[in-house]
């Protein structure tokens, strides 16, 4: 058997459709190539003129969707409503975490899609046309050198960890729960996601 060689072709550019970008003060992660894909299949349903206004948030605000009817037919009506879906919850997982919450709730509606489950799709549509240059930032530690890889165990990252959560949310008084997890002041996790179960107090939620 021959030996797998190996050799260095330098720091990552691309992978899996998120860009890297190194600075002088650490590591910037987009994906504004798989944004401008979907603003642009989004399109034809928004219009030119709506989609480059743009919406100011991810959602409209003070909405809530509540379950889809066990009748409704929404697959027929919205036939690229899951696969759009499935391209805000990976983008939401990878660079953006301001999304987390509307592809959550977007997620829920998977199999019978209601017209105001479309109509929030398009928001997060136009949202995503407005901020498609956002970037998540990783910065260097003080300690580090940019041309020394630093060693975590030779120093000290401090971890930091915050969770909240509303309560009684929608027709199933679901409360929804989201944490952040952050190492050296850099976000490295989070997530939104609703209860199994509904809550009677805010301390249970």
């Amino acid at each position: 058997e021959e030996d797998a060689t190996t050799a260095a072709q330098g720091y990552p550019t691309e992978y899996l459709g998120i860009r890297f970008t190194r600075t002088s003060q650490g590591l910037a992660l987009d994906q504004q190539y798989a944004i401008e894909k979907l603003v642009t299949k989004m399109t034809r349903y928004v219009g030119e003129q709506a989609m480059k206004k743009g919406k100011p948030t991810p959602l409209p605000p003070g909405i809530e969707l509540s379950r889809p009817n066990q009748d409704n037919d929404g697959n027929n009506r919205f036939p690229e409503y899951k696969s759009v879906v499935a391209i805000i919850l990976y983008i939401s997982r990878c660079t953006r975490p301001d999304l987390a919450y509307s592809a959550a709730v977007l997620s829920r509606a998977l199999d019978r899609p209601t017209e105001r489950h479309w109509n929030c799709v398009k928001h997060v549509a136009r949202y995503l046309s407005r901020t498609k240059e956002y970037k998540l930032y990783y910065r260097r530690a003080r300690s580090a050198r940019p041309d020394v890889t630093m060693q975590l165990s030779s120093c000290t990252l401090p971890i930091e960890a915050y969770a909240d959560s509303s309560l009684a949310n929608g027709d199933r008084r679901r409360s929804i729960g989201g944490h952040v997890l952050m190492i050296g002041g850099n976000l490295v996790a989070w997530t939104s996601k609703q209860q199994p179960f509904p809550a009677c107090s805010s301390a249970e939620a």
